[in-house]
């Protein structure tokens, strides 16, 4: 999964894609769950509006006492105009 949002003020796409694929099975944990592999919050503010998109990696059940690592690739990208062509 992947998303990109148009910076109108700053000229820019923020741009971010999971490291890691999510299997379909996977993508049946997170709709059992209520989810998505991309989550939008968005508070319509009008003094400090707030828009947040999360990327969901893949599940994994994790034992007590153990850990897992997600990674993110973020990229900013310049544009004069919000044409989707410039992302990759």
């Amino acid at each position: 999964p992947e998303i990109a949002v148009w910076r109108r003020d700053a000229r820019r796409w923020l741009h971010r894609s999971a490291h890691a694929h999510i299997a379909p099975a996977d993508l049946e944990r997170l709709r059992q769950a209520g989810e998505g592999p991309v989550a939008v919050y968005i508070q319509p503010d009008r003094t400090s509006p707030i828009i947040e998109a999360e990327l969901y990696g893949p599940l994994v059940d994790i034992a007590p006492g153990s850990a897992t690592v997600g990674v993110e690739n973020w990229r900013i990208i310049v544009a004069q105009t919000p044409d989707a062509a410039a992302l990759p």
